[in-house]
């Protein structure tokens, strides 16, 4: 299985980054303003960007995630995992860029006061095209979990296992009771 998903990464590496132009995005600035005071360090979203050929791929409702930072420079972040690789996305601009966004509250411990500090250990990264968790590269919501894991959670996380192998999905989020939804636009 691990072949065959090697073979295909260039096909879908290529795929992934094709996006139809006319879409427009359904969150606009206001949202930001609206929700910004909830927002706070591990704020964890699951997201939908309508029109990307991606979805085509990874057809599932909230095919992405992302987690809040804090400030980085001065900024607000998030660190998501991108066709680009493990990358920080100011605040705003993640979210205007995208359809549906469901934001998530941790309800478990983990070091905040840290948290930006380890996004640079993973920053930088590639982007996991084959969704395999031995090796170096992460997908969104393997980064999300993989922030949490190194702020110290000790939790137990909710897997979806596909073709002998598990996988973190938006489900990670959107099922475990320790995660309490914030808000959602859609």
């Amino acid at each position: 299985m691990i072949r065959l998903k090697k073979a295909i990464e260039p096909i879908v590496k290529w795929w992934g980054g094709l996006h139809l132009p006319f879409t427009h995005k359904k969150l606009t600035g206001v949202h930001y303003f609206m929700y910004r005071d909830m927002i706070k360090v591990g704020t964890t979203f699951a997201t939908a960007t309508y029109g990307e050929f991606s979805n085509l791929i990874n057809p599932s409702e909230l095919p992405h995630g992302a987690v809040y930072i804090g400030k980085v420079k001065g900024i607000p972040s998030v660190l998501e995992a991108i066709g680009k690789g493990v990358v920080l996305t100011d605040l705003v601009t993640f979210l205007t860029t995208k359809d549906r966004v469901i934001a998530f509250e941790p309800g478990f411990e983990f070091d905040k006061e840290n948290f930006a500090s380890h996004a640079s250990k993973i920053e930088g990264l590639e982007y996991d095209y084959i969704f395999t968790s031995d090796n170096k590269k992460f997908y969104c919501f393997e980064a999300v979990v993989q922030m949490f894991i190194m702020a110290g959670a000790t939790k137990e996380w909710i897997v979806e296992r596909k073709f002998n192998e598990s996988y973190f999905t938006s489900d990670t989020f959107t099922k475990d009771a320790s995660f309490h939804k914030l808000f959602e636009v859609k």
